[in-house]
């Protein structure tokens, strides 16, 4: 049989009690402030019914003071704080790419060739048999002035696109093209290979070199003041060379405009007359693709 403690170990239980209501109303302010005091405060009330255990020990008041420790609200019991928990990534808005946008809007931009052959198409007036220097005559430049022939030629021109295998000679492009003149004088048509360089403010220039078809006169009469005497250029024969050079401008990419000259004679080659032609002028160009 268990032995009742002695009245030191009562009062004892007493000290233990009165420390449990100080506890008791000074901890529930500190509560709701405190974390580590409530959970304290909380260990403190669990173990209350456990001193009032033996009758011979507490008091009645004591016990009814434990009692009413026992039966007040007990606090929320203190769940361990949740982890935080990953939200998975939230995928970041596409930012639209300037560039593209930009490129997109960007007007007139050469795309494609015209039916994937036809790089450019120009048209131009030049000044037919235009006064120019020559090693026979030391003719001044004159494009307002004609030498034998008269009238101006409208000048239209398809530009082609060049195949890949002419990489190795710098990618020349081929042109068909003709000159027809607004009077009765020398037309002509013709097929020549070019080559253009184009600089970063969108300045060109370009040389061509081919081979040109006319319908004037081969050998005439009188030589007169270097025509025949029906005032017609003598070209000795039907197929000449054709060359020339031209130098311009560009906007937007497609459009140019362009100064230009061309000379058409057989060098001496297919012929002993050998007058030829010098033709001046402006050209507009409207391109399709690089």
């Amino acid at each position: 049989m268990k032995q009742p403690p002695t009245f030191s170990a009562r009062r004892s239980v007493m000290a233990a009690m009165g420390c449990i209501m100080l506890v008791s109303t000074a901890g529930a302010a500190m509560a709701e402030e405190d974390y580590l005091s409530r959970v304290y405060l909380q260990h403190i009330r669990d173990q209350a019914p456990y001193f009032t255990r033996y009758d011979t020990i507490a008091p009645k008041e004591a016990k009814s003071a434990a009692k009413s420790v026992s039966q007040q609200p007990r606090a929320p019991a203190i769940s361990p704080r949740p982890a935080a928990q990953s939200q998975p990534p939230v995928a970041a808005e596409p930012v639209p790419d300037v560039n593209i946008r930009l490129a997109k809007t960007k007007p007139n931009k050469p795309k494609n060739p015209l039916w994937n052959v036809i790089s450019e198409l120009r048209f131009g007036v030049l000044v037919h048999d235009s006064v120019f220097l020559n090693s026979h005559h030391a003719n001044y430049l004159n494009p307002l002035e004609n030498r034998y022939e008269s009238g101006a030629d409208f000048n239209p021109e398809i530009v082609f696109v060049s195949p890949d295998f002419l990489d190795i000679i710098f990618s020349p492009r081929f042109n068909i093209g003709g000159t027809i003149n607004s009077g009765d004088d020398t037309n002509s048509a013709y097929a020549v290979a070019s080559w253009d360089y184009n600089w970063d403010n969108d300045a060109f220039l370009e040389g061509f070199l081919g081979m040109a078809w006319h319908d004037g006169e081969r050998h005439g009469g009188s030589q007169g003041d270097g025509g025949n005497a029906d005032g017609k250029i003598e070209f000795g024969s039907r197929v000449l060379f054709r060359l020339g050079a031209e130098v311009g401008w560009r906007w937007r990419k497609v459009h140019g405009v362009s100064f230009i000259w061309e000379h058409l004679s057989n060098a001496g080659w297919l012929s002993d007359k050998n007058q030829g032609i010098n033709n001046i002028g402006f050209r507009y160009g409207y391109r399709f693709s690089q």
